[in-house]
């Protein structure tokens, strides 16, 4: 994949930043963690097919989608099988995090590798990662030649839910890196919103990585915190 430009324009869609450029109108993205479906519908208009998957049976049969998106009622989590999952009313529901106001739901799970055979061959333009803890165990099995199929893979880790979980960010961040992403880490104080931009499928000219390490990201931080000043002000 080759941009016309090296000064991407970086959309970011609750802490998920992404290249909508590198994304073929004929492409295949996937949204693993849809929620209520914004992130789904906000891709929907960039490529040909999005496969969006969320378990949460609050949202069951509430998703008004575009017709390119495949809803599956489904977690994906490192092992298939039937999970326990926590349904949170204060915040998102997780295999792993529980806000004391939860109920119980089984849910039915599947691999990512399971997730990516409904795209069996070819490169995956887009892969979107927020599934509230789970990302580290998902990506820490998923084989070397599932991930290398991935242009793009934006990742919601969850340190700043469990601080103890940035060494093994740390190392699936080596790993990434290893296979030959550029990992660009786009938010300040956590790893809540990473890049990884896969280079054996997207050339990333020297121009276009110090925008994005630097320019973009902390452009956008200080103006982040401009608005939060300017609210306080104003309040």
């Amino acid at each position: 994949m080759q941009s016309k430009t090296p000064w991407w324009k970086v959309a970011t869609y609750w802490s998920h930043s992404f290249i909508p450029e590198l994304v073929r109108t004929d492409g295949v993205a996937f949204d693993f963690g849809a929620n209520y479906g914004g992130f789904s519908c906000a891709i929907a208009s960039c490529c040909g097919r999005v496969f969006a998957f969320e378990p949460d049976p609050t949202w069951r049969g509430r998703l008004d989608l575009p017709a390119n998106v495949t809803l599956f009622e489904k977690a994906v989590a490192a092992k298939r099988g039937t999970i326990r999952l926590f349904v949170n009313s204060t915040t998102c529901s997780s295999l792993h995090y529980a806000d004391g106001r939860h109920t119980l739901a089984d849910v039915d799970a599947i691999t990512l590798a399971d997730a990516l055979s409904l795209h069996p061959a070819g490169v995956i333009d887009l892969v979107k990662l927020d599934i509230e803890g789970e990302e580290l165990p998902v990506l820490e099995g998923a084989a070397d030649e599932l991930l290398q199929r991935i242009a793009q893979l934006t990742v919601e880790f969850h340190d700043f839910l469990d601080p103890a979980s940035r060494p093994a960010i740390r190392r699936v961040i080596a790993r990434m890196e290893r296979l030959g992403f550029l990992v660009l880490k786009m938010s300040w104080r956590s790893y809540g919103d990473v890049l990884l931009l896969n280079r054996n499928l997207i050339n990333v000219p020297f121009l276009s990585r110090l925008y994005l390490s630097y320019a973009h990201r902390y452009g956008a931080g200080l103006a982040r915190m401009a608005k939060r000043a300017f609210r306080a002000k104003a309040a």
